[in-house]
């Protein structure tokens, strides 16, 4: 009995539905047949859609119809443009005879952003509005997605209207399942919400290393983070995953970060949202490379024998360089110098017009580079840079200690300072015999001429003549001369004398240790008052003592002694020589074993 009574239910309900169904068809076919006739067309069942789009972007957003199911109309294009809105309306269908009663039906739209990568075959984005009857419900449902799409879904949220609640809900649709109602139409919200990225600033101007600061406007439901070059460029350190503030209301907010990891040049800056579709702007940022002269140095001392000069040094590549007087910064009588150049892709850079250097004095430029609207200063103490034009006169270096010069010397050298590419003619007299002439090694051609000796003066202003030792007693008069190149001599020639002393000979003596350490020899001997001995060691321990003065003479000798740490078992092989002033006496060589 029961299980009759159960299968009667079930038949009962089979039997309601297929009244209900059947009650449907009925009216549907009444209805068209009553309207319009039996030959007529399918009814005209439709839900009128209401979009509303809102860019809060700074790119233009168009929809193009791309394919659709079941609609009497897609709207057709659509754009909207940056901060602003659009709405617009499309249809469905649900006719019965054709054949989208109860059917799902969805529109598919290719989206172009201004600024993000256009459709192609393989890559664009896509938006698809779907509405599908759900029969276990029974019950409409729409969502917002983005089918067959490469690029991700274009929009950064969706809402629809939910078929229950009065006045209207709106609920999230993007990508999810929502009730909608009952086929009669209903509302979409679409909302873009890209990432931007501000302009460098006309003041902001970065040298390299120095930590540039950017910013920009964001989704506060996102983060942020900039990259070099493009979207898929290296991401900037500092500037990675950067929250949005919730400043500028809704959705939208503030972002900012600072790094200083940037190349010098033009970098293109790409911040890119953390949305899915990695929507993204971009803005070149401008980084100088230090500006520097590299010759003539700043502060140096330049001579006119040297001239003309090429000013040169290093910037940003690109660069235009402007090197221009500062007020007051040509001496009297010299006319203003200024150049430009521009710096090759290493950043070198020189002005092709040359420094001529014709007047002495000091002479004071700015030196600036500009690159893409952006300049900075010549780096120097002084913030400008700076020259002094002007000779050397000639001077003659001190000779032995206080004009005394050792009898125990190799050789003796005379030198001394002047003007470069000058020459130094240098005349060496017996006091009280100016016909009796000392003769350099090197200084001098003709051995039997009783000319001075000459010798060229070096880009550094150093000159120098080797001259054999004189007897012992004797005075000598030095008098150095410079002349141009043309042969002209300048005036105030340097004049001094020496003389030459009997000195006491270095002696070496190894000298036995009162410890017990094997890891160092003590080396004695006796030298010339005030003189410096010097050792040296094949294997590496040296020493370096000042001997005692003596106000009785250099001919006494004098004790010194000195430690040479770190030594290997088998002795050393040692150099010795004593320095007195500039006068070098010959070198004693030897091994510690044999002393």
């Amino acid at each position: 009995m029961n299980k009759n009574r159960t299968i009667g239910v079930k038949n009962s309900a089979i039997r309601d539905n297929m009244s209900t169904l059947l009650r449907i068809l009925a009216g549907g076919l009444m209805a068209i047949v009553l309207g319009f006739g039996l030959n007529a067309a399918p009814a005209h069942a439709a839900g009128t859609w209401t979009m509303f789009m809102t860019n809060f972007s700074d790119k233009t957003i168009t929809l193009h119809p791309s394919n659709s199911t079941c609609m009497y109309s897609t709207g057709g294009e659509q754009t909207v443009l940056p901060n602003g809105t659009n709405t617009f309306t499309f249809e469905d269908s649900n006719a019965l005879f054709g054949g989208c009663w109860l059917r799902e039906k969805y529109i598919d739209w290719e989206v172009t952003i201004e600024g993000l990568p256009a459709p192609t075959g393989s890559g664009r984005f896509s938006l698809r509005w779907d509405h599908v009857y759900y029969y276990s419900g029974a019950e409409w449902r729409t969502k917002i997605t983005s089918p067959n799409s490469s690029l991700g879904i274009p929009v950064t949220g969706a809402n629809c209207t939910e078929m229950e609640g009065f006045p209207e809900s709106e609920y999230s649709c993007l990508n999810v399942w929502q009730k909608a109602p009952n086929n009669d139409g209903g509302k979409i919200w679409l909302y873009f919400n890209f990432a931007h990225i501000n302009q460098q600033g006309e003041n902001a101007t970065y040298m390299y290393e120095d930590e540039a600061k950017f910013s920009g406007i964001g989704d506060i439901r996102n983060t942020i983070t900039l990259h070099q070059g493009s979207p898929h460029g290296n991401p900037l350190p500092g500037c990675e995953n950067i929250s949005v503030s919730q400043e500028q209301g809704g959705y939208n907010g503030n972002w900012s970060c600072t790094s200083s990891s940037l190349p010098y040049g033009i970098t293109q800056i790409v911040a890119v949202q953390n949305d899915g579709i990695s929507s993204h702007s971009s803005t070149p940022y401008t980084i100088l490379a230090e500006l520097k002269v590299h010759s003539p140095r700043d502060n140096e001392i330049i001579f006119k024998t040297l001239g003309p000069y090429e000013i040169r040094g290093r910037a940003t590549p690109g660069a235009k360089i402007e090197v221009t007087p500062r007020e007051g910064g040509t001496p009297a009588g010299a006319s203003p110098f200024s150049c430009s150049a521009t710096a090759d892709e290493s950043g070198g850079w020189y002005c092709k017009k040359q420094f001529p250097a014709l007047i002495d004095g000091t002479y004071q430029w700015d030196v600036t580079q500009t690159f893409n609207g952006y300049g900075s200063q010549v780096n120097t103490n002084t913030g400008y840079y700076h020259l002094t034009v002007g000779e050397l006169k000639v001077s003659i270096d001190p000779i032995g200690v206080d004009g005394v010069v050792p009898d125990w010397g190799e050789f003796l050298q005379i030198h001394g300072l002047g003007t470069p590419r000058d020459t130094v003619h240098l005349l060496v007299q017996k006091d009280g015999d100016s016909k009796t002439i000392l003769k350099s090694h090197n200084c001098r051609e003709n051995s039997a001429s009783d000319q001075p000796d000459m010798h060229p003066i070096s880009d550094t202003s150093t000159w120098g003549c080797n001259y054999p030792i004189p007897e012992v007693g004797t005075t000598w008069d030095v008098t150095a001369t410079q002349y141009r190149p043309h042969g002209e001599e300048v005036q105030d020639p340097a004049k001094t004398s020496f003389s030459v002393k009997t000195a006491a000979p270095l002696l070496v003596h190894k000298q036995k240790d009162s410890s017990d350490r094997n890891d160092k020899i003590t080396l004695s001997g006796t030298a010339t008052p005030g003189a410096t001995v010097k050792v040296t060691t094949k294997q590496g321990p040296r020493c370096l003592v000042k001997v005692t003065a003596n106000s009785s003479g250099l001919h006494i000798p004098t004790p010194w002694s000195c430690i040479l740490d770190n030594v290997n078992a088998g002795g050393l092989d040692f150099t010795a020589i004593q320095i007195y002033g500039s006068i070098i006496s010959a070198p004693i060589t030897g091994s510690t074993n044999n002393l």
